[in-house]
């Protein structure tokens, strides 16, 4: 994953975090860092960059073994034959990427112009904040936001957690800093609520030591959901959530209001999820 295609293991190893909301593999700048302190380690083993390219994609295992297989060669085109598949391709590949990278206007190939802003500051939040609560405020697209910070997941920055950076056109630093207060304000019980809590049934069960009075149970508690069951079927409609969806927007487009569909729902936050059902009426 991210632009230095850095493995799990691997890049907790030079001490990249990976959770369910940031993968530091997608920093380009903390897993550049990564990525010398690993090819600077596989130069000191190797001390051959070539062959430190091949080890960089297929491990130092597979090199030494590579190395083995060759008699002791430690010449990349030696031990060529004995490399996996992939890595036989990998070195080449690179010198001709690297190549390019310097001769492109040799070949008339043209670099495109970056849409990214040239230059870029951070700014380090103790609190959760949401990329739309930024994009709003300051007058960005989210996307800009994503794409200056593609470590965050789930489009929020757990600055909860502990400290955290986000990654801001230069011009707009200051902007964030002087509304701060404005952008935590934007509606965080919609973006940062957590999800709904389930209601847990703390009715202890009753047992029956005859069989008769429990078949007579199993029978009271079958009406019983019988009834419920039309009274559910008789009351009001419902409709599923859509990716994207708030309780304002629902609200909005069936005539009700959120305080509404938070009571008929027995909502406690302001999180749904795409995909279930919740009653309009």
């Amino acid at each position: 994953t991210g632009l230095w295609q850095f493995m799990l293991a691997t890049g907790k190893r030079y001490g990249l975090e990976v959770n369910s909301l940031v993968d530091e593999r997608r920093d380009p700048v903390l897993s550049s860092y990564a990525a010398a302190q690993y090819l600077r380690d596989l130069y000191k083993i190797f001390g051959d960059w070539n062959l430190v390219i091949a080890a960089y994609n297929c491990g130092p295992d597979n090199i030494n073994k590579a190395i083995h297989r060759s008699k002791g060669e430690k010449d990349y085109w030696q031990i060529y034959p004995y490399l996996p598949k992939e890595t036989r391709g990998y070195v080449p590949a690179f010198i001709a990427a690297n190549y390019i990278m310097n001769y492109y206007c040799d070949h008339n190939i043209c670099p495109m112009r970056a849409e990214l802003p040239a230059k870029t500051d951070t700014v380090v939040v103790s609190r959760d904040i949401h990329f739309e609560q930024i994009a709003k405020v300051l007058g960005m697209d989210v996307d800009q936001i994503k794409q200056l910070n593609p470590q965050y997941r789930r489009n929020i920055i757990n600055g909860n957690t502990k400290p955290s950076a986000v990654r801001l056109p230069a011009t707009l630093v200051s902007s964030f800093i002087d509304n701060e207060d404005s952008i935590y304000a934007y509606r965080p019980e919609e973006l940062l609520a957590k999800r709904t809590e389930v209601e847990v049934n703390n009715t202890t069960p009753t047992y029956s030591r005859s069989n008769t009075s429990s078949s007579r149970s199993r029978s009271s508690a079958s009406s019983r959901r019988g009834r419920h069951s039309k009274k559910r079927s008789r009351g009001g409609r419902s409709i599923t959530i859509r990716q994207g969806d708030t309780l304002s927007e629902i609200a909005a487009r069936n005539g009700t209001t959120v305080k509404k569909l938070k009571k008929l729902n027995k909502i406690s936050g302001s999180s749904i999820r795409a995909g279930k059902k919740i009653k309009i009426k």
